[in-house]
C-alpha cells in the first residue's frame, strides 16, 4: 500500500467514524424513556469518536484542512444533540424559569418556583407549567393538581449569579417560551464549538476528542447544561496564563466560579504568577457578582446549596464511593478534604517551582481529576471540565474517569446498588492509572503534540533548500 493510499484510507476512516458518531448521538437523544438503550448508543458513539480521533493523525491534515475537519465534524456531531428536547436531564427548564423571574424584576434567589407570589408567572408559561396535570410531561405538585417541567419546585435556586445572568439572556431569546428548549440548547451548542475552536489553537489533533465527543453533544447541545460556560471561562483563563496575563486569567477564573462553584478547585493552578493579585481578583469577581443579590435579599442567596450537598450525600459522606471502600463512611468527608487539599498544594508547588514547572493545564487536569475521583459524582456534565482540561494537557488517559458518571447516570435507573458507583469508579481509576503509567516514559505521540510536526525531508539537498 502506497503512502497516498494509506492517507486516503485514514481520511475515509475519519469521515465514516465521525458520521457514525453523529448518527449514534441522534439515536441516543431520541430514547429518553430507554436509559439503557441511550447508554448503549452513547457508548457506541464514544467508540466511533475515539476511532476517528485515533485515525486523524494518519490523515495528514494540517492548517485550514485540519480546522475544517475538526470544526466541521464538531458541528455535525454536536448538532445531533439539537435534534431532540433534553433527553436525560430537566435542568435547562429551571434555567429558563430563573430567566423568566429575572426578566420580571424579581431576584431569582428570593422565591421557590411554587411560591404563591409567582403564581401569575406560572400561569403565563404553559411551556414550563403545562395546564394538563393529568398528562403531565414532567413533575406534578400541589397533590397532583398542577404540572411542571421543573425539578425541585419547592426549593430556591442553587445556581451562582453569572449563571443566572446567562439564564436571563437565554430566556430573552427564547421567543417568550415559544422556542421551547431550542434557544438554551443553541447557546450550549455554540459554546461547545467555541471551546473546540480555542482548544484547536493549542492542541490541533487532540481537539477532536472534545469536538467529536458524544458526551459533549449530549450534555451540551442536548441537555444544555450551563457547565459549558464555566469550561469556556477556564479555557480562556488558561489561555491567558499561557501569555503571562495573570490578572486577566484571574478574572476568567472568577467568572467560571460564578457560573459553577466547582472551578474553585483550580485556584492553586492560577496562582502561578502574582499570587496575591490573582487570589484577590478571582475572589473579588465572585464577591461582586453576588453583591447585588446579597443587598436585595441577604444571605438567602445560598439557595438550595446546603440541601443539595446533603441530598447528594456529600454532607453525610456517602457520596465518596472510592473512599468508602477503604474507610468508615464517617471518615470519608474529612478524608476527601485532606486529599483534595494536598492535591491543591501539589498543584501550587508544581506550577510555581523554578526548575521545570508543570504546565498549568497539566496541573489543572491532575488536580481536577483527583477531585473527581474523590467526590465521585454521578452526573456526566460534571466531567465536561475534566475532558476539556485533559485535551488541553494532552492527557487522554483521563477519559475513563470522564466516562464513568455517564455509565452511572443512565444505568443507575435500573441498577441502584452502591457497588455500581464503587465498581465503575474503581475500574476507571485503575484504568487511568495504568494508562498514565504506561505512557509516562514514552515520547509524546503525534496526537498529543501542540502543533503538527512536519515530515523530515528524505533528500539532503531538499533539507538544504
Amino acid at each position: 500500500m502506497t503512502e497516498a493510499t494509506r492517507i486516503r484510507a485514514a481520511r475515509a476512516v475519519v469521515a465514516a467514524a465521525v458520521l457514525a458518531t453523529a448518527v449514534l448521538v441522534v439515536v441516543a437523544v431520541h430514547r429518553p424513556d430507554d436509559k439503557i438503550g441511550e447508554l448503549q448508543a452513547e457508548m457506541l458513539a464514544l467508540a466511533a469518536s475515539l476511532i476517528a480521533a485515533a485515525a486523524l493523525p494518519f490523515a495528514r491534515l494540517s492548517g485550514r484542512a485540519l480546522t475544517i475537519a475538526v470544526l466541521g465534524g464538531a458541528i455535525l456531531v454536536q448538532g445531533g444533540g439539537l435534534t431532540a428536547e433534553p433527553s436525560s436531564s430537566d435542568d435547562s427548564y429551571r434555567y429558563l424559569w430563573d430567566g423568566t423571574v429575572q426578566l420580571h424584576g424579581i431576584d431569582p434567589y428570593r422565591y421557590a418556583p411554587n411560591a404563591p407570589e409567582l403564581e401569575h408567572l406560572r400561569a403565563e408559561d404553559p411551556h414550563l407549567f403545562p395546564p394538563d396535570a393529568a398528562n403531565c410531561p414532567g413533575n406534578t405538585w400541589d397533590s397532583g393538581k398542577q404540572c411542571t417541567r421543573l425539578n425541585r419546585i419547592k426549593v430556591r435556586t442553587i445556581y451562582p449569579p453569572v449563571a443566572e445572568a446567562a439564564f436571563t439572556v437565554m430566556r430573552a431569546t427564547s421567543l417568550g417560551g415559544h422556542g421551547g428548549q431550542l434557544p438554551v440548547q443553541g447557546f450550549a451548542f455554540a459554546g461547545s464549538i467555541a471551546i473546540a475552536a480555542l482548544v484547536l489553537r493549542r492542541r490541533p489533533m487532540m481537539a477532536a476528542l472534545w469536538a467529536w465527543s458524544p458526551i459533549v453533544a449530549i450534555e451540551c447541545a442536548n441537555n444544555a447544561h450551563i457547565d459549558w460556560l464555566s469550561v469556556l471561562f477556564v479555557v480562556l483563563g488558561l489561555e491567558a496564563l499561557q501569555h503571562a496575563r495573570a490578572r486577566r486569567a484571574a478574572v476568567w477564573l472568577g467568572l467560571a466560579i460564578a457560573v459553577k462553584l466547582t472551578p474553585a478547585i483550580l485556584l492553586p493552578v492560577f496562582l502561578q504568577r502574582r499570587f496575591g493579585w490573582v487570589a484577590g481578583i478571582a475572589s473579588g469577581v465572585v464577591a461582586l457578582s453576588y453583591l447585588p443579590h446579597v443587598l436585595a435579599i441577604g444571605w438567602d442567596v445560598v439557595g438550595y446549596l446546603p440541601g443539595y450537598l446533603n441530598e447528594e450525600g456529600y454532607a453525610s459522606g456517602g457520596r465518596f464511593a472510592l473512599l468508602d471502600l477503604v474507610m468508615p463512611q464517617s471518615w470519608t468527608r474529612r478524608a476527601a478534604m485532606v486529599v483534595v487539599g494536598l492535591a491543591g498544594l501539589w498543584a501550587l508547588w508544581a506550577v510555581r517551582r523554578r526548575v521545570s514547572p508543570v504546565p498549568p493545564e497539566l496541573a489543572a487536569t491532575t488536580l481536577f481529576g483527583i477531585a473527581m475521583l474523590v467526590t465521585t459524582p454521578d452526573y456526566p456534565w460534571y466531567m465536561l471540565m475534566l475532558l476539556a482540561l485533559a485535551v488541553l494537557a494532552g492527557r487522554p488517559q483521563w477519559l475513563p474517569v470522564v466516562v464513568a458518571p455517564s455509565v452511572l447516570y443512565l444505568a443507575g435507573e435500573r441498577y441502584t446498588s452502591p457497588w455500581l458507583d464503587r465498581g465503575v469508579y474503581a475500574g476507571a481509576a485503575v484504568l487511568t492509572l495504568v494508562l498514565l503509567a504506561a505512557t509516562a516514559r514514552r515520547p509524546s505521540q503525534p496526537a498529543l503534540s501542540a502543533r503538527p510536526t512536519p515530515p523530515m525531508p528524505r533528500d539532503p539537498a531538499a533539507a538544504a533548500s
